[in-house]
């Protein structure tokens, strides 16, 4: 769906399209700044939340395997402004990278708190 002029709006936009969008900079109306996307934290307990749901044990031990999550800028990294280096057991990096690849779709820009 192509959108142009007026009828531009963020709400107008599918929120999967709102990263491509806001990164072809498609509007002098829409800026990166103006986007409405996840702050960290709320990533942080959607992942925990769905390791949990998927995997099994305990949130606690979901944090320590994700481990401290890394944010960027989002002139510099406009696909995906967020990283984790998981540590743990095999089987725990190997479920973490996978759901990784699926909220990085769905989640692929995010802001600090």
């Amino acid at each position: 769906m192509a959108y142009s002029g007026s009828d531009l709006t963020l709400r107008s936009v599918p929120r999967a399209q709102l990263p491509r969008i806001c990164s072809l900079h498609i509007s002098a109306a829409v800026r990166l700044a103006d986007c409405d996307f996840m702050t960290l934290s709320d990533l942080q307990d959607l992942i925990v939340f769905k390791l949990v749901r998927e995997a099994g044990d305990t949130r606690s031990r979901w944090r320590i395997v994700l481990g401290p999550f890394r944010i960027y800028d989002k002139t510099t990294h406009p696909q995906c402004n967020w990283a984790v280096m998981p540590t743990g057991s095999a089987r725990e990096v190997v479920v973490v990278e996978r759901l990784l690849d699926d909220v990085r779709m769905e989640h692929s820009l995010v802001t600090p708190d």
